[in-house]
């Protein structure tokens, strides 16, 4: 004989739960409304609020204006000779490698040498004197 469990409802459970999760009483002694079932609108249950709004305090904000852009000259060679040799180093090696082609080992270090010779570049275009204090970000 085995005696079979009575149905638990466990929304009740959880909700009676909830319901004394504050520790610290309400100061008004009349019971407050008891929430809606139905989120707002633009909340989702599981992600939080999904309509963005603007914080409270934005007036501060709207006075500032960004620093000026100072984009690379076109005649910029070392620029041009990172993109060339990065971009064209990988996929002459991509090519070499996808297509076995057979063909002499110099291209391999050709698109080798391009590939290092670019980072390279890269490397050397960082500026020599940095701020510490700096985290990086640019906005």
């Amino acid at each position: 004989m085995t005696a079979e469990r009575p149905e638990r409802d466990l929304d009740k459970e959880f909700e009676a739960l909830i319901a004394n999760w504050d520790p610290t009483p309400s100061p008004s002694p009349e019971p407050s409304d008891p929430p809606s079932q139905d989120p707002p609108p633009g909340v989702n249950v599981w992600r939080g609020p999904t309509n963005w709004r603007p914080p409270e305090d934005s007036a501060a904000e709207d006075d500032f204006t960004p620093a000026p852009v100072h984009l690379p000259p076109q005649e910029d060679l070392h620029f041009w000779g990172i993109v060339v040799s990065i971009t064209g180093g990988g996929l002459l090696l991509l090519w070499l490698i996808l297509t076995d082609v057979h063909r002499s080992s110099w291209w391999y270090y050709g698109a080798l040498g391009l590939l290092i010779g670019g980072f390279a570049l890269l490397i050397l275009r960082q500026p020599r004197n940095r701020d510490l204090t700096d985290d990086g970000t640019r906005i």
